[in-house]
């Protein structure tokens, strides 16, 4: 290896994954003030349906941290205006700020299906995926499968850089072809992967995965391919030096396919002619 990939690579082992949005610099106490009570209170009972959306000063608390996570995952104005009204209606028929809500709460706004959605906040947009990544960069959802069922590589791409979340993958495919692993796998198996395992680790980067993280994945109630693919990240992680064990196969000696003591039933005569040939 060339001393600029080592470099590279050193440098990289140096950064860390900065949260990109600044939770402490809010006030997210679950309670809502008289001041933003009677705010939420003339708009969301006296206001006309289409009037455009102008923030209340009294609502800054609830309003700038759902604008900064708005301006980090790219989502176009259109869509903008049409989230921060629908949430605030959801605080104001809650009397709850979101920091506090409960994840049946946070299901509830998400709705089960598009029709849903639009009968609930009387809106012809779908900004389920993007209220998912408010609810995941705010730490109000530790978990996003507790939401429903979503792309693990679209919304790892959503809350963090797109680009920090295809370069490790791309860092993780080419060293796992160096061994020979076969090309579904690589494009398909893997970027899901890699994925869940950011969104677990709240980091795009390699370096910040720890091996517990992938036994909680490893031993999770989640895909088969998952926690068999997880598997080999974990090689590929011992090869670049960010753990110092790998995880162990999921399928053990003397199972096959992953039947358990396949030979428990078979006669004694028939098992001594297949051990003779094994």
């Amino acid at each position: 290896m060339c001393s600029q990939q080592l470099t590279a690579q050193g440098s990289r082992r140096d950064v860390r994954w900065r949260w990109p949005v600044e939770l402490a610099a809010y006030d997210r106490a679950a309670g809502l003030s008289p001041e933003e009570l009677d705010a939420l209170d003339r708009r969301y009972h006296w206001r006309l349906p289409h009037l455009p959306f102008q923030p209340a000063p009294a609502l800054s608390r609830l309003t700038r941290p759902l604008a900064e996570v708005i301006a980090h995952v790219g989502t176009d104005e259109e869509t903008g205006l049409g989230m921060m009204p629908l949430v605030l209606r959801e605080v104001q028929r809650r009397r709850l700020a979101y920091w506090g809500w409960s994840i049946d709460e946070w299901r509830e706004t998400l709705c089960p299906n598009y029709k849903s959605f639009r009968r609930r906040h009387r809106s012809a947009s779908d900004y389920k995926p993007q209220l998912m990544a408010v609810a995941y960069l705010l730490r109000c959802v530790e978990d996003p499968h507790l939401l429903g069922k979503f792309s693990q590589l679209i919304f790892a791409k959503r809350v963090f850089a797109a680009q920090a979340v295809a370069d490790s993958v791309e860092r993780v495919r080419q060293e796992l072809r160096r061994w020979g692993y076969g090309k579904q796998r690589m494009l398909v198996q893997l970027p899901i992967t890699l994925s869940e395992i950011m969104l677990v680790s709240r980091s795009p980067y390699l370096e910040d995965m720890r091996l517990e993280t992938l036994e909680h994945i490893h031993y999770g109630d989640l895909p088969e391919y998952i926690r068999d693919c997880v598997v080999m990240v974990s090689r590929a992680l011992l090869s670049f030096r960010i753990i110092e064990t790998p995880l162990p196969p999921r399928m053990k000696i003397h199972e096959r396919f992953g039947t358990h003591h396949a030979e428990a039933d078979v006669p004694a005569e028939w098992l001594r002619w297949a051990e003779r040939w094994r």
